[in-house]
């Protein structure tokens, strides 16, 4: 079983790839960062930085903050022995700041919510289930817009479609 540190660099390149398949968004600095330094020195220089990357700017603008360094170590208890109090409170206060709770799950569709509740989700999208297990509520934000809409709920700009519900 490789020691901490080696998992904690196979999870930084994870987060790579999934940025890359799951967002689109090809991080070549953060791979640069992770070939030169490894996975707890790209962290630490990141969560030290005095303001965001480049990187976790894109992934904010694509709603993906949980694919940030900063995710990753709030959200993984595990990794936590790796960083100082100080660089947890910091990447901690970064995602606060820009309003991200790991603790709901919200997902974009333009399914209906019978359609969802029948067939167990949107068939559309993937999670991580260990990530999904830590929230405590799945938010359910439907595009009654999208020209694939199902469902016959009425799209109104004061009624947006969605659903929220406990995650238990």
């Amino acid at each position: 079983m490789p020691d901490l540190s080696k998992r904690f660099d196979e999870a930084m390149l994870k987060i790579y790839q999934r940025a890359k398949s799951e967002a689109g968004y090809n991080a070549r600095v953060f791979f640069q960062m992770l070939s030169e330094r490894g996975g707890i020195l790209t962290a630490k220089a990141l969560v030290n930085a005095p303001k965001p990357s480049d990187g976790f700017t894109k992934l904010f603008e694509q709603n993906r903050i949980d694919l940030t360094v900063e995710a990753e170590l709030i959200e993984n208890p595990k990794w936590h022995g790796l960083f100082s109090q100080e660089e947890l409170r910091k990447a901690r206060v970064r995602l606060e700041q820009y309003n991200y709770s790991p603790e709901t799950l919200v997902v974009f569709t333009f399914k209906s919510i019978e359609t969802c509740l029948e067939v167990g989700g949107t068939q559309s999208w993937t999670f991580d289930p260990e990530r999904s297990r830590q929230c405590s509520y799945v938010v359910l934000c439907r595009n009654a817009s999208h020209p694939e809409v199902e469902g016959s709920e009425e799209h109104r700009l004061n009624r947006p479609g969605f659903a929220g519900g406990s995650n238990s």
